[in-house]
């Protein structure tokens, strides 16, 4: 019989198939494809783990941005009530006015503007405030809302009869007496008037996951957060304090918040986000 030597074995001349080496050999690189498959599957697994992991703690970070700059950035230095690492309190308007008429020596009719819900907000402090025409400073009656003794055409009359639109809705014009609780007593003319709540931003334990988050009143908003977040505040002069005393609160220019977002997920640690970022007081 005629054959041929190949290998470690004898394969008759004119047959197929293979030999135990080229069946070694084949196993061999089939095991290497594989484990390259293999690796190049948990890699692209690892890095979709990582990426939703950071994109999870930096929509943290603009969450917490989002929501508490636009309310924060409203107020003024003056509206700041406490401030502390912990948390930030500040009268948060419900209600804005124009005075359109002193009416009386203790009188005043106004044409509101703008209503804001009271959701979140406590009545710890409830006031008014007001500010002179061309004048940014604000006078504070905190406990004090005055007394609606009118509201519909007659005080609507003199709203427009002084130049004020007539077309807000009927109760938004209204005569509040009772500004005696004032330093200035009755603005005058053309005054901006305010009446607020108090409003409080805090870091505290998350519900949800383990490490802290941000509320806002007794409402969880957006975490999860490290221990390390808090609350600082940039003074006049560009420093920066932990704890301003309340002699001290008008000279706050920016509230700044600073941390550590985590994903909140089995390793959670292991993805974290720094942040920090100031909200200018509006004056």
């Amino acid at each position: 019989m005629n054959a041929r030597r190949h290998g470690y074995g004898i394969r008759p001349l004119g047959e197929s198939g293979f030999t135990l080496i080229e069946i070694i050999i084949s196993l061999l690189v089939t095991g290497i494809l594989g484990a390259a498959m293999v690796s190049l599957l948990v890699g692209q697994g690892r890095f979709y783990d990582r990426s939703a992991a950071a994109i999870a703690a930096q929509s943290s970070i603009r969450a917490a941005s989002d929501f508490m700059s636009t309310e924060l950035r409203m107020a003024a230095p003056e509206d700041l009530v406490a401030a502390t690492p912990d948390s930030v309190s500040l009268r948060f308007d419900i209600l804005r006015a124009i005075v359109c008429d002193s009416t009386g020596a203790n009188e005043a009719t106004i044409m509101v503007v703008d209503t804001l819900p009271d959701i979140g907000l406590s009545a710890a402090v409830t006031g008014t405030a007001y500010s002179e025409p061309y004048d940014s400073a604000y006078v504070y009656a905190d406990g004090w809302t005055g007394t609606v003794t009118s509201s519909g055409s007659a005080p609507k009359t003199t709203c427009t009869d002084n130049g004020e639109p007539g077309a807000a809705p009927d109760g938004w014009y209204r005569t509040i007496t009772g500004w005696g609780g004032f330093a200035l007593g009755v603005p005058n003319r053309g005054s901006f008037m305010r009446q607020y709540q108090l409003l409080t931003y805090r870091v505290a334990p998350s519900v949800f996951g383990t490490g802290r988050a941000i509320w806002r009143g007794d409402q969880e908003l957006v975490g999860v957060f490290e221990d390390d977040a808090a609350f600082s505040y940039v003074m006049a002069d560009a420093t920066v304090q932990t704890t301003v005393s309340p002699v001290d609160l008008p000279n706050v220019r920016a509230i700044r918040i600073t941390g550590t977002a985590v994903d909140d997920g089995d390793d959670r640690f292991e993805y974290t986000r720094d942040f920090e970022f100031n909200v200018e007081l509006r004056n």
